[in-house]
């Protein structure tokens, strides 16, 4: 519990201390509300980075819709036999399941744009949990902001 004689400045030591980890949240939550409305013209119209996005799309579609885990064949291509993708169903989870929660709110088709907008943010939270417990281990309990800072100020992590 806070000493009553703590200076404002232990006060938010001892709360970046405890609450490293709802903070790192936290931040998350703004660098993904701020990327999600950088990038709404794409989310929108559900415009996709590459041909493999729009692959991911249709392989996470189909397993939807009841194709097996281990059937990996769309028959979108090369009808009517089809073409076996050599990617991996793990991959499609996070995508799936945010399908789902955001199928109780909103339309299909806006399930599947937020959820292709939310979902490549998904490992950033996990990077920025991980670079903040090694900093406070590594190098001092309180230079984690530092080095999410750092993060998610580098281009190439925004991308």
């Amino acid at each position: 519990m806070d000493q009553p004689h703590q200076s404002p400045w232990q006060r938010g030591r001892d709360l970046l201390d405890r609450h490293w980890v709802a903070l790192t949240l936290l931040a998350w939550l703004g660098v993904a509300a701020w990327s999600l409305a950088d990038r709404w013209g794409q989310v929108r119209w559900l415009s996709l980075g590459d041909t493999d996005d729009n692959m991911r799309l249709m392989q996470v579609r189909a397993w939807l819709d009841g194709q097996g885990w281990y059937d990996l064949r769309q028959y979108r291509m090369n009808p009517p036999a089809g073409f076996d993708i050599h990617w991996s169903r793990i991959v499609d989870l996070p995508i799936a399941g945010l399908i789902l929660f955001f199928r109780l709110f909103t339309s299909n088709s806006w399930a599947e744009r937020l959820a292709c907008g939310i979902a490549p943010l998904l490992p950033l939270s996990i990077a920025m949990l991980g670079i903040g417990a090694t900093v406070r281990r590594l190098i001092h309990p309180l230079a984690w902001p530092l080095a999410i800072l750092f993060l998610v100020g580098a281009t190439a992590t925004m991308l």
